[in-house]
């Protein structure tokens, strides 16, 4: 595991990340990033995709009821495509965003998920920067109000 500051990662915020976050806040706060790398089964019990959910179905995050679940759960009881072509062969970096001990998958979501289902022994290797939360991070405050 490798500690870097967020200043140290330009280009990791200004992606194409669908998540909603307060970017410029948290680029002006300059938190902590960790670098680290797993099979992504293991990481599968931790990390959560920013998808929402009633039930088994998917739905939209603002939706009544709705909870988050980590990528296991996801794996084991959605029907999400995680097809065959979306398995990568070689490792795969996710950027994720860590508030205490809830960690949400920026980007890479369906990539993860497919590994996870296909071969849970592949290597991820995942950027985390750790917190701050901002009141503007509406879906990752839905994400982590109701893990499962």
């Amino acid at each position: 595991m490798r500690q870097l500051k967020l200043g140290d990662l330009h280009d990791l915020l200004t992606s194409d990340i669908r998540v909603r976050l307060d970017r410029e806040r948290i680029l002006a706060l300059d938190p902590e990033v960790t670098l680290s790398a797993g099979s992504a089964g293991r990481l599968a019990a931790s990390v959560v995709p920013p998808w929402f959910f009633d039930g088994a179905e998917r739905v939209d995050f603002d939706a009544p009821g709705c909870v988050s679940h980590t990528f296991r759960w996801v794996a084991t009881h959605s029907s999400i495509d995680a097809s065959v072509d979306r398995v990568p062969q070689t490792p795969l970096a996710v950027p994720c965003y860590r508030i205490g001990e809830h960690v949400l998958c920026l980007d890479g979501s369906h990539r993860l998920l497919a590994l996870v289902r296909r071969r849970p022994q592949g290597v991820v290797v995942t950027v985390t920067i750790d917190g701050p939360a901002t009141s503007n991070d509406q879906n990752l405050w839905m994400a982590l109000g109701g893990v499962t």
